[in-house]
């Protein structure tokens, strides 16, 4: 199985082979993200929206809503490119379409069930949090249901949950420590071109860092797809020893 360090650098390889595909899938969230910037509300001293109007409020949720549906028809358009590259982003967006059902019926089946982990106690909703992680990829790349989704996924990972949780972490770390000074770096911009242009450009680029989370998590499936079955195939067949003849005295 790869490193972490080589899995991203392999996602980025596949990312820049397919940007002229991967732009048009990343294009209308990103332009979704970044109108809510010059829209969304400003903020008192309490940490309360202040809100223009009525209308403000309709046309700022809006857009939200509209942003999640983007980034739905995002998530599995980029993880069908992610597995074949010779797919175009209109031919990306039509397979979407037609599974994007089944993926709101996982979200919202998978939803409910760490709702409840969490409920009970902290330790089984992270538990479940990572052993779901993947589901995605089973029902948009191999056309699972959504609750068999949800199974192979939590089968993928069993008895390697540590492995799965730590190569998670370990890549959130390396993200942050990309983006922690390029926002950075994006908040003193903002005192020359304004904080609503900075916070545009940071809606684009967290967008961008969706697409890079897609892609890696893509090329982490297939490790560890390939790892299981390899331990399949390495397993030792055991044989039924035939039954022993009865022996009458």
């Amino acid at each position: 199985m790869r490193s972490t360090f080589q899995i991203l650098k392999d996602t980025f390889s596949k990312i820049f082979a397919s940007l002229n595909t991967f732009l048009p899938i990343i294009a209308i969230p990103a332009a979704i993200a970044a109108l809510a910037s010059f829209i969304e509300p400003s903020m008192d001293f309490e940490g309360n929206y202040i809100w223009n109007s009525s209308a403000h409020v309709y046309q700022y949720s809006a857009i939200m809503i509209a942003f999640v549906v983007a980034s739905m028809f995002m998530t599995i358009a980029a993880t069908l490119v992610a597995q074949n590259k010779e797919i175009d982003a209109g031919e990306a967006f039509n397979a979407a379409v037609k599974k994007a059902l089944p993926y709101i019926v996982m979200m919202t089946v998978s939803v409910v069930v760490l709702i409840i982990a969490f409920i009970l106690l902290i330790i089984p909703g992270i538990w479940l949090s990572v052993s779901l992680m993947f589901a995605s990829y089973f029902l948009v790349l191999r056309g699972s249901s959504p609750v068999d989704s949800l199974k192979m996924s939590y089968k993928l990972v069993k008895g390697r949950w540590w492995t799965v949780f730590g190569k998670s972490l370990m890549f959130g770390l390396l993200y942050l420590v990309i983006a922690i000074p390029v926002f950075i770096a994006l908040w003193m911009l903002g005192s020359y071109v304004g904080e609503t242009v900075s916070y545009a450009v940071e809606s684009v680029l967290g967008v961008l860092g969706s697409l890079v989370t897609i892609v890696f998590m893509y090329e982490f499936f297939t490790d560890l797809e390939r790892t299981q079955s390899a331990a399949i195939q390495a397993a030792p067949v055991v044989s039924e020893a035939p039954a022993t003849p009865a022996v009458t005295v």
